[in-house]
């Protein structure tokens, strides 16, 4: 599951919108060895203004992050509300960029927002 989860946000998250308007995906994405997506480098593409991750790829992503939320605490409940535990739980565990960059800016970007936006 984690290779398909891996696959279907790489892909997603390699849309771009060229300087020129028009919608692109990284050419540094790549089918690699076992039919696997990966990127060949960091470098954002010349003709690149912004990246488009787009409202379905990230329900995608909050969807595998619950299930395997659910996985990693193997079913088990606890506290007041045990899916935003065991979301959180997740994202703590394997996501560690993701809750420095939440901690670095605060406010409303927090792990429980997250789950409540997409719940």
């Amino acid at each position: 599951m984690l290779n398909w989860m891996t696959d279907n946000l790489e892909v997603g998250s390699s849309i771009y919108v060229t300087k020129g308007g028009e919608l692109r995906v990284d050419p540094q994405l790549v089918i690699a060895v076992g039919d696997r997506v990966a990127r060949n480098g960091q470098q954002r593409p010349p003709d690149h203004r912004r990246w488009l991750l787009n409202s379905s790829s990230a329900l995608v992503a909050c969807c595998y992050i619950d299930a395997l939320g659910k996985v990693l605490s193997r079913g088990k409940k606890s506290g007041k509300n045990p899916n935003l535990a065991r979301f959180k739980r997740f994202v703590v565990v394997h996501m560690r960029d993701f809750v420095a960059e939440c901690s670095r800016k605060g406010g409303k970007h927090s792990i429980s927002n997250l789950y409540k936006t997409y719940r």
